[in-house]
């Protein structure tokens, strides 16, 4: 059975680390991998082909989806909360503007051929935005739709991208 080629962004990342060879080892997936810096060695093992580069960039995104007939897309690749609380301008192009051009890349890909791409964008906790300590202690487990207020621009982008990529079966035409 042919394999599932998958793009994992943000590779070098913390979840990248982890989930690249966790997926390699299912022996399902070929991996393709997108990051700004080169790729860690301890990941080479695991990746099929790696291309050094930015989620900004739309006609490398167009070529991976291209040659690489990506089937799914793990994004990762973000600018977290420290360093987008110092340049949230930078932060804003590259969270909230990356996603959009991974989004537009998929959304294009699967329209020509009939097939959805699967879009996975982990969560965060930064999501949520709970005003202060002494709220939190009293609030029991959260539901996904509550105190989405987020304090961080990190928070703020990734709740940003949650919502404009979210769609639902009776939306989605191919």
């Amino acid at each position: 059975m042919a394999k599932v080629s998958v793009l994992v962004t943000g590779a070098n990342g913390e979840v990248g680390h982890t989930l690249i060879p966790t997926l390699f080892a299912t022996q399902k997936y070929e991996l393709v991998a997108l990051d700004l810096a080169d790729l860690d060695t301890s990941l080479n093992p695991f990746v099929k082909k790696f291309y050094k580069g930015t989620v900004l960039d739309k006609q490398l995104i167009t070529s991976i989806f291209d040659s690489e007939k990506i089937e799914v897309v793990f994004h990762l690749a973000a600018i977290l909360s420290t360093a987008a609380e110092k340049n949230p301008e930078k932060a804003n192009e590259v969270n909230v503007g990356g996603t959009s051009v991974l989004l537009e890349a998929a959304n294009q890909k699967g329209q020509k051929n009939k097939k959805p791409i699967k879009f996975i964008f982990p969560s965060t906790i930064a999501v949520y935005g709970l005003p202060n300590l002494d709220i939190k202690s009293k609030t029991p487990p959260l539901k996904e739709n509550e105190f989405n207020s987020p304090i961080t621009m990190y928070g703020i982008n990734k709740l940003y991208c949650e919502n404009s990529g979210y769609t639902t079966p009776q939306t989605t035409s191919y």
